[in-house]
């Protein structure tokens, strides 16, 4: 099933493969990046290794025929003697050395159940494989997504660096005409002229991060995004119940429920075990004890095994392979505590980031007003360069923080619905 999945998965994503297009989705990079990992690649040889254990299980309840040969020497061999010692006319002299050609077929009855059993097992630790995989797909998702917004984060620092360039460069015109003027000393202009470089420094450092971002991306999707434009997804919290439907609960699932088929592999083995058999060939003596010429013979029956001993390793064995399911049951619980107080937290952040949102309008607004009185007051004369640029900088930090609430809530909504298992 999982198989058929990942193939209808490759289907519909092949026309995406070497991003002709102009716009890339955060989907489209979900289904690049799983499509260009090597645990999806994994996925047909686990379907394969699956297909030969089953194969293996079946063989051993399958009839067995063999060819056997035997050549032996003895010494003594059996006399039917009188008293004198001498031999009898009416019995043969038996010969030292004996030969048999055998064909012979086993046909297993009953095997304590040990090949149903090894089949499910085999089956169950397929699912594991293929569980393990989705936990690894699962966590390279989540990377990819927070890859994918930073490289909106930066995008949105470099937005905000532009319009602080351009304002410095709008100051700067003016300054310089008023410095011309000999109404302003020409040491305002030069920190303006310092500031404005500072900030451009900054811009070439977001640039070379966004750059190396968009190269990772691109090598998790397998396709050259330099061109992409990224579209910022949207997302919704439908259910904030704490519940989840993560890979790895399957796996915990998974494992308990292999464990079990063990106990009934262990048991298996004390079980009795029925099997017909059958055998013919050549050989000198037959089964005619007092033939001894060459010649055919055969013999047909049922064997029955019942082990006396094996009850008290088999105790040990389901004992053993109990702790170990309380084990990985208490694994599964801290998981489970573990992934609820994330959730508790990520539905905290969305609600925190939801309310500081709803104020970031006021204190941009209230933000520019204090730019544009300190702008004039520079202007006149009234405050130096250095504490125009202070509320220049409040500003700047403004408008990046109203853009990094947005996207601090949009993670918060991503990793709540990770949490929760849906990707």
């Amino acid at each position: 099933m999982r198989r058929c999945i990942y193939i209808i998965i490759f289907l519909l994503s092949l026309p995406f493969q070497g991003v002709t297009q102009k716009y890339v989705t955060l989907e489209q990079c979900y289904e690049w990046s799983v499509l260009n990992a090597s645990a999806f690649l994994q996925i047909n040889k686990y379907e394969q290794l699956a297909d030969i254990k089953q194969l293996e299980a079946l063989w051993s309840y399958l009839p067995k025929f063999e060819i056997n040969g035997k050549v032996a020497y003895q010494e003594p061999v059996m006399s039917v003697g009188s008293s004198d010692e001498m031999p009898l006319p009416l019995f043969p002299i038996f010969p030292n050395d004996s030969y048999q050609v055998t064909f012979d077929l086993t046909v297993p009855i009953y095997d304590g159940g040990i090949t149903a059993n090894t089949k499910k097992y085999n089956r169950l630790t397929s699912d594991l494989d293929f569980a393990k995989t989705e936990i690894t797909l699962f966590q390279l998702k989540e990377r990819i997504s927070k890859i994918y917004l930073s490289i909106f984060f930066v995008d949105e620092n470099i937005e905000i660096i532009n319009l602080y360039i351009n304002s410095l460069s709008a100051d700067i015109e003016k300054i310089t005409s008023l410095v011309n003027n000999g109404v302003m000393l020409k040491s305002n202009l030069d920190v303006l002229e310092m500031e404005k470089l500072k900030i451009e420094q900054q811009r070439i450092e977001w640039q070379a991060q966004r750059k190396y971002l968009i190269a990772m991306l691109g090598e998790y999707t397998g396709n050259d995004l330099n061109a992409a434009v990224f579209t910022l997804p949207e997302v919704t919290v439908v259910n904030t119940e704490l519940t989840t439907l993560r890979p790895e609960i399957e796996a915990f699932t998974l494992q308990i429920e292999s464990l079990d088929y063990q106990k009934k592999l262990v048991s298996g083995e004390s079980y009795p075990k029925l099997s017909l058999f059958a055998t013919g060939g050549y050989a000198r003596p037959t089964y005619n004890f007092f033939n001894v010429d060459f010649g055919w013979q055969y013999m047909v029956g049922a064997t029955l095994k019942v082990p006396l001993m094996n009850w008290l390793k088999t105790k040990w064995g389901n004992d053993y392979i109990s702790v170990q399911q309380q084990l990985i049951d208490l694994q599964k619980s801290d998981y489970e505590m573990n992934n609820r107080i994330q959730m508790l937290q990520k539905l905290a952040d969305i609600e925190k980031y939801a309310q500081m949102l709803e104020q970031d309008d006021a204190i941009v607004k209230k933000s520019d007003n204090i730019v544009l009185t300190a702008k004039m007051q520079l202007e006149e004369g009234v405050i130096t360069v250095n504490d125009y640029l202070k509320e220049l900088n409040n500003q700047t930090e403004t408008l990046l923080k109203q853009k990094l609430h947005k996207l601090q809530l949009l993670q918060a909504k991503i990793e709540f619905n990770a949490l929760k298992g849906n990707l």
